[in-house]
């Protein structure tokens, strides 16, 4: 699959250009298609080759045992193959969310 061609005004390219952190929320629900176009847009975006256009710190949160993507193959490792949460369980008594 080749990627298509995305026309890159000044304004976007230069929002993206002052942009020194990726934040990607919900991990487990991006699947590897969809991580590749926003790879292959970022560096269109910021006009560099380099991985996420060279955006220094990409970060990535979530829950990874949550959900997995739909119509599209996990980037993450099975659960069952990584047991890294093995016998170490908790149970949440309160729960808080911040606005």
């Amino acid at each position: 699959a080749g990627s298509t061609s995305l026309r890159v005004d000044g304004q976007t390219r230069m929002d993206w250009q002052e942009k020194y952190m990726l934040i990607i929320d919900e991990i487990s629900m991006l699947g590897a298609r969809t991580l590749h176009a926003v790879n292959e847009q970022l560096c269109i975006f910021r006009g560099c080759t380099e991985d996420f256009g060279g955006i220094p710190v990409v970060l990535w949160l979530g829950d990874p045992h949550q959900f997995r993507p739909v119509q599209e193959r996990s980037i993450l490792v099975p659960s069952s193959d990584f047991p890294w949460d093995e016998g170490k369980t908790f149970r949440v008594e309160q729960r808080y969310q911040h606005d």
